[in-house]
């Protein structure tokens, strides 16, 4: 098992989508709680939730406001891709297979995972 500054080392170093699996498991799944610039929350497979209710509850926007504006800027990544559609609806179709979450980025380096649960 990784040290948490080993963790953060990985973390800033490449991105999200090819992170290991031993880094995303040790993110603690109380909403409370980031670690190294990353949020984790938790949504279930049979839900769906709109881009900017997504970056409001992982704590990247404080408003839909905030969150348009971000889109507008061409600040915010999902997955790894730019995205320019603030009415984009996130599915558990949206989760990548390898960590089982929508990954967003709002700017450089600030994470928030939504990870898929039953």
């Amino acid at each position: 098992m990784k040290t948490i500054t080993d963790m953060c080392e990985i973390a800033s170093s490449k991105p999200i989508h090819t992170w290991p699996m031993e880094i995303m498991k040790p993110l603690p799944k109380c909403p409370e709680i980031g670690i190294f610039g990353h949020n984790h929350r938790t949504m279930g497979r049979d839900r769906t939730m709109d881009i900017l209710e997504a970056l409001i509850y992982t704590g990247l926007c404080e408003s839909k406001n905030t969150a348009r504006e971000a889109i507008k800027r061409n600040s915010v990544l999902l997955n790894g891709v730019r995205l320019i559609d603030s009415k984009r609806v996130l599915s558990s179709n949206d989760a990548l297979t390898n960590i089982n979450s929508i990954v967003l980025e709002v700017g450089r380096r600030n994470y928030g995972i939504i990870e898929m649960c039953d």
